[in-house]
C-alpha cells in the first residue's frame, strides 16, 4: 500500500455551466472548510453568465481555486477533467448546486489516520428541497435497487487508477455504474462512515433516473449471477475424476471477470470486452 501523508490532500472537483447563483454557495462552501490541505477544481463548461468573470476574481482571493472553461461532452467529461487535473490523495464531487453539510465536514472524517487505509469513503446527504436524509451502509446487493450520491463519496485517487475514468454511454448514470464496479471489485476497500457529508440538490439533472441505464443494471447484475452461479456450481459439483488444467482455470476465471464489467455499446446489446 502506498504511504500516504496524516492530514491527505482532498480534490473537490465541481462540474458547472451558466449557474453562477449556485455556484457561488459551493465555492463559500469549500472555501470554508476547516481544513487546510485541499483544492477546489472548478470544470466550468464556457458559460456566458458571468461565471468566467466571477472565478477569474474569486481565483486571486482563493490560492485553492483551480478552474478551467472550455466546452465539454457533458457532466462526466467534466469531471474526468476534474481528476485528470487533481493533485489530491482523495477526490469528491460536488455539483454547482450542493454544498457542504458544514464547515467540519472535511476535518471530521479525515482526523482518524485509520481512514486513510481505505479507497471508498462514503456517508448521507440531506436532499436540500426535501429536507430528507439519504444513504446509509450499502452492498451490492443494495445497489441494484438505488445509487449511493457521488456527492457523499470520497474516492481515493488510485481508485481511477484501477478502474478507469468515468464512461460516456449514459447521460447521467455514470456514477452509478462506477459505483458499481467499485463494489464488485475486491481491490478496492469500502468504508461507510455515519456522518451526513453534503446537501444535494434534490431536484438538479443527477436526481432523475435514466430509463435505459434501469434496462442495463438488471442485464448487469443478471448475467453477473448466472456466471457467478456457474462459477460456483463448477467448482463445487463438478465430478471428483474431472481434474481441469491449470490453464483452463485460469481461462474461465479471465471469462467471468471479464464479464463482470462488460460495456453495451449501442442498443442492440452488443458487448464490449
Amino acid at each position: 500500500m502506498n504511504k500516504m501523508k496524516v492530514s491527505p490532500l482532498i480534490s473537490i472537483i465541481t462540474p458547472t455551466f451558466n449557474d453562477l447563483s449556485n455556484l457561488k454557495n459551493c465555492i463559500e462552501s469549500v472555501k470554508y472548510q476547516d481544513y487546510e490541505f485541499k483544492e477546489h477544481i472548478i470544470i466550468d463548461g464556457g458559460s456566458i453568465d458571468g461565471t468566467v468573470e466571477y472565478l477569474l476574481e474569486e481565483s486571486k482571493l482563493s490560492p485553492d481555486l483551480v478552474w478551467i472553461s472550455e466546452k465539454d461532452h457533458g457532466i462526466y467529461d467534466a469531471m474526468n477533467k476534474g481528476i485528470s487535473l487533481s493533485k489530491g490523495d482523495f477526490l469528491i464531487f460536488l455539483g454547482a448546486d450542493d454544498v457542504f453539510y458544514s464547515n467540519n465536514t472535511i476535518k471530521n472524517i479525515f482526523s482518524v489516520s485509520e481512514i486513510l487505509h481505505y479507497d471508498f469513503i462514503y456517508g448521507r446527504s440531506i436532499f436540500k428541497n426535501s429536507k430528507l436524509e439519504y444513504g446509509g451502509k450499502f452492498t451490492t446487493e443494495l445497489l441494484k435497487s438505488k445509487n449511493i450520491c457521488h456527492q457523499s463519496i470520497f474516492y481515493k485517487r488510485s481508485v481511477f487508477d484501477i478502474l478507469g475514468f468515468y464512461g460516456s454511454r449514459f447521460k447521467i448514470s455514470e456514477d452509478y455504474l462506477f459505483n458499481i464496479k467499485c463494489f464488485q471489485s475486491d481491490n478496492i476497500s469500502k468504508l461507510y462512515i455515519d456522518k451526513v457529508i453534503s446537501i444535494f440538490n434534490d431536484t438538479g439533472i443527477s436526481s432523475t433516473q435514466n430509463d435505459e441505464f434501469i434496462r442495463y443494471r438488471l442485464k448487469y447484475f443478471q448475467i453477473k449471477s448466472i456466471l457467478d452461479y456457474c462459477k460456483q456450481f463448477y467448482f463445487f459439483y463438478r465430478p471428483k475424476w474431472f481434474k481441469p488444467s491449470r490453464f483452463f482455470l485460469d481461462q474461465l476465471s479471465r471469462i467471468i471477470n471479464l464479464y463482470k464489467f462488460y460495456e453495451p455499446i449501442n442498443n442492440n446489446s452488443k458487448l464490449q470486452i
